[in-house]
Order: C-alpha cells, then sequence, then structure tokens
C-alpha cells in the first residue's frame, strides 16, 4: 500500500505546484498559460512509462492549457523515440510547444532539414494543433551570470565544451541574420501549413485499436515489491512497442485511451482494447468496464507479464502473457486500411466526423527504405520513404496526392511536392 501510494504522490504535487503557480497569475494570463511537460521515456529506468503516466495524470485539473515537449530521442532514427512520441501525445491528446530544431548535443541531425520536419509531421499526425521551432535563432553571446558551470557538468558525467557557445547552432537563422540550412525546413513548414492547413483541420486521428493504459495497472507496476524482478515493471513498455510493431509492420492505427479519455463500454464493438494488465492489481471498476465491453460484443485483449491472478484469473476472454506481435494478430480484426502489398511503414490517418479518409501521415523509422501502400476509399495511396523519410498526402478529389516528401537524415535535402 505504501509503494502504490508513493507511485500517485508525485501527479498531486505536480498538480498542487502547477495549482499554486496559476494561482498567481491575472486570470487573463490563466486562461492562455501553459504546461509544458516532457514525454515518457521507454528506454529508461523500468517502470518510467508508468511513473510518467501517473505524474501528468492530474495535470488537466490544473486549469492551465496541458502541451508537450518532445526531447525523447530522434524519431526518424530511433523506434523508441518514435514509440514515445506516439505513446505520450496520444496519452495525453496534447499539443507540441517545443521542439529540436538545431541542437546538436547528442545527434548532428538536428542541424539538418529533415530532421526538425520529421518531428513537425509526427506531431501534426499525432493530432497537435500546433508545431513549435525551437529555437529560430543561433544564439553565440551570454555573459558569465548565465552560464554553465564546468565542474556542475563534468558531474552530472556531461562535456563543458558541448555547452559551450552556439546555442542551437543548427537552428534556422544565424546571429548575423543569415540563414542555416534548417531556414529549408521553416519554410517548407510554412509552406505546407499555409496551403494545406484547412484541409487538415478538417481531420481528426483515428484508430483500428485502441491501448488502455490505466491509472491501477501504473499504480501497481511502477514500484514493484522486488526490487530485481523487472517482469511486471516493464509491462507498459513492452505494450507500446508491441503496438508500435503493430504499427509499422502490420498497417494498424492504434490509439491511447486512459480513465479519463476511455469511450464507454458499448462503443464501436469492432474497435478491440489492448489492456496492459499487472497480475495483483485491484482494479474492479476497470474489470466490471471491461467485463461490460465484452457483453456487447467488444473485443478485449489483456496483456499481462504473468499468468492472470486474483479477481482477474476469472477473466473469460483472450489474455496472452508476454505476447509478441504474431501471438496477437489472430486476436485482432484487418486494419481498415490495409494494403497486401506495402513493406514496414507507420502510417497515421486522419478521418472526418464521417469516417471518411482527409489525410495520412506516412512514416519510416526503419534502415531500408519502404514502398508505404494503403487502401483508401479503394484508391490505392503510394509513396516511397528512405530510411528516416516521411511524406503527407492530403485527400483531394482525384485521390490521395503527395503534398510533401521529407528524405532521410543521412539523404541529400531535397522536397517534392505534387
Amino acid at each position: 500500500e505504501l509503494r502504490a501510494a508513493w507511485a500517485g504522490w508525485s501527479g498531486h504535487v505536480l498538480c498542487d505546484h502547477y495549482r499554486s503557480l496559476a494561482a498567481d497569475l491575472s486570470p487573463a494570463v490563466r486562461g492562455i498559460a501553459m504546461v509544458n511537460i516532457p514525454l515518457p521515456l521507454l528506454d529508461g529506468p523500468p517502470g518510467a512509462a508508468q511513473t510518467w503516466l501517473l505524474r501528468t495524470a492530474r495535470l488537466a485539473n490544473t486549469g492551465m492549457t496541458e502541451c508537450y515537449t518532445n526531447w525523447v530521442g530522434n524519431a526518424a532514427r530511433s523506434s523508441d523515440a518514435f514509440a514515445a512520441h506516439w505513446f505520450g501525445a496520444r496519452t495525453r491528446r496534447t499539443s507540441n510547444v517545443e521542439d529540436n530544431w538545431g541542437f546538436t548535443w547528442t545527434d548532428p541531425t538536428y542541424a539538418r532539414p529533415q530532421t526538425p520536419l520529421f518531428h513537425a509531421l509526427l506531431a501534426l499526425a499525432l493530432g497537435s494543433e500546433s508545431c513549435s521551432v525551437y529555437t529560430a535563432c543561433v544564439t553565440g553571446d551570454w555573459g558569465t551570470e548565465i552560464d554553465l558551470d564546468p565542474d556542475g557538468l563534468r558531474s552530472e558525467g556531461r562535456e563543458p565544451l558541448d555547452y559551450a557557445p552556439p546555442y542551437c547552432p543548427g537552428a534556422p537563422v544565424r546571429e548575423d541574420g543569415t540563414a542555416n540550412a534548417n531556414m529549408a525546413a521553416l519554410l517548407t513548414l510554412r509552406d505546407l501549413l499555409h496551403e494545406y492547413g484547412p484541409a487538415l483541420a478538417r481531420g481528426a486521428y483515428a484508430a483500428d485499436a485502441l491501448v488502455f493504459a490505466s491509472a491501477a495497472m501504473a499504480t501497481a507496476t511502477a514500484w514493484p515489491d522486488e526490487v530485481d524482478d523487472d517482469v511486471e515493471t516493464g509491462v507498459l513498455a513492452r505494450t507500446v512497442r508491441l503496438a508500435a510493431e503493430l504499427m509499422n509492420r502490420h498497417q494498424f492505427r492504434i490509439d491511447v485511451i486512459t480513465e479519463s479519455t476511455a469511450p464507454d463500454a458499448d462503443a464501436d464493438p469492432n474497435i478491440p482494447w489492448l489492456v496492459p494488465l499487472a497480475t495483483a492489481q485491484r482494479d474492479d471498476g476497470l474489470l466490471a468496464l471491461l467485463q461490460a465491453r465484452r457483453r456487447v460484443g467488444g473485443a478485449v485483449l489483456l496483456l499481462s507479464a504473468k499468468p492472470l491472478a486474483g479477481a482477474w484469473a476469472e477473466w473469460a476472454g483472450p489474455a496472452p502473457v508476454a505476447p509478441e506481435a504474431d501471438a496477437v494478430l489472430p486476436l485482432l480484426p484487418s486494419p481498415r486500411y490495409a494494403h497486401p502489398r506495402s513493406d514496414p511503414g507507420t502510417v497515421l490517418i486522419h478521418e472526418d466526423a464521417q469516417g471518411r479518409p482527409t489525410a495520412l501521415f506516412a512514416f519510416n523509422p526503419g534502415a531500408v527504405p519502404a514502398a508505404v501502400r494503403r487502401s483508401l476509399a479503394g484508391i490505392e495511396a503510394t509513396v516511397d520513404l528512405a530510411p528516416g523519410g516521411c511524406a503527407c498526402l492530403i485527400a483531394d478529389r482525384s485521390g490521395f496526392p503527395v503534398v510533401l516528401i521529407v528524405p532521410g537524415p543521412e539523404t541529400t535535402w531535397t522536397t517534392g511536392s505534387n
């Protein structure tokens, strides 16, 4: 009980802290104030994804607009970073307000136009209502009073030279007003939103399946009883990676729900719920909701690290233990827009209120080129993507023309549009 209480305590503290800050703001400022939260790390300590879930669960009660910063790695080059972007942005349903447009401390490709454009398109695909350019300008001059302490950096295992001027060396504009390479990315993003912004606004993120990330699961697995037992502690991260594989290799579109965003039990029964579970977690409310969904014909898959126990042992539905994608696929309906000849690639499709596709965002976080295909309302949409490349297709009367294709970060910078 103490471990469970401790797991949820940080969320209460963080919410109270932001409420305290908000209390000192005028009503006008409070109405536009933002809480900028980091995305979760999938490759961090065991239980990191669950503790993030619990820390952020109450931020909607702060009275301020919740947004996110995406410093969890390069999604164009890392499958874990891509999955972290997807899980964090879709769990909280927030918009991006801080993106890396030229910091090269850990990755020199952030100074190449392909990388910030990849992340900008990913943010839009995940439902963000904004794109961030941080920073727009390189900075090289500051005083010692704000300079970072070299000894302090070394004590954290960091190299002081990495933090020496200039600040954000790959930013679109230099201090003297001349342009860096990322200016091409900024102008491309500007032109895309200027011409196609209204079309993008007509649709919203849509899914073939839902991952239910419950607070009870997070509470039960964030701080396990056994220090050396990370089997259950890793259940959420494994589920996120499973969802990423289903999207990338098997053409599914998957969303994330929590207790605050879950639809009613009788919502579209053709949309399966994938529910990561701790075998010992106690949550009568969640169990009742899932049982009610099964009674109306909705598919529910419990994903656990160990055989179910306690109240969950009587579960009559599918409950694969530590499943791989191949074990889950027979339990899922076919994805709506699947194409029989598509290479691996993650495709996120927006739909309008009538369920018609309005925009397609295609990503190739893999290491080899991919011909990514989908079948949309009888029309085949195809785009060839370099490793780390991405594309945006917008519906019109003729079909789904490519309006922007971005080469991978290791490819010579060019953009093409139809």
